[in-house]
């Protein structure tokens, strides 16, 4: 036989049937169960985070309500007072009424610095939080004392 003819004799080569997209293989449905799973993880913990911030956001708007009103009527006593129960009403919140209803003075502001590393409640204008409700009124630094509790506000772990 000529090569020709042995060539002839050969058949084409036999391709398999395409695979079938549906029903996917059992690794397509593990990594869909995964994805899912973890989409929901997502979403609960998206959700639980909100929750658990969203006395920051109350708080900051409740410290502009206070800026607002000690600018409509300067009384640095009442606006001092103000942010420090703004403050004690997050702390109890985020803390819990145990652990801080009863500080106050040197107690409270240590308790602020440990809340929020970086921020020094017990010397300068933060340490007024835990001494100057007891003071006759006089002027205090209002704006580094705002900034404080907006910054505390915002750190406290």
């Amino acid at each position: 036989m000529t090569e020709q003819e042995l060539l002839s004799q050969l058949k084409d080569i036999a391709e398999p049937a395409p695979v079938p997209w549906w029903p996917p293989a059992i690794g397509w449905w593990l990594l869909a169960l995964v994805v899912l799973a973890l989409l929901i993880g997502l979403i609960f913990w998206l959700v639980l985070r909100h929750r658990r911030n969203r006395f920051r956001k109350l708080a900051l708007l409740d410290l502009a309500r206070i800026q607002q009103h000690y600018q409509e009527h300067p009384d640095p006593q009442a606006h001092l007072n103000a942010l420090n129960r703004l403050l004690k009403r997050v702390a109890i919140t985020r803390y819990g009424r145990e652990k801080v209803s009863s500080l106050h003075g040197e107690p409270w502001c240590r308790f602020l610095n440990e809340q929020a590393p970086g921020m020094n409640f017990l010397s300068g204008p933060g340490q007024l939080f835990g001494t100057a409700q007891y003071r006759p009124a006089t002027e205090f630094p209002m704006e580094p004392l705002h900034q404080m509790a907006c910054d505390w506000i915002r750190r406290c772990r």
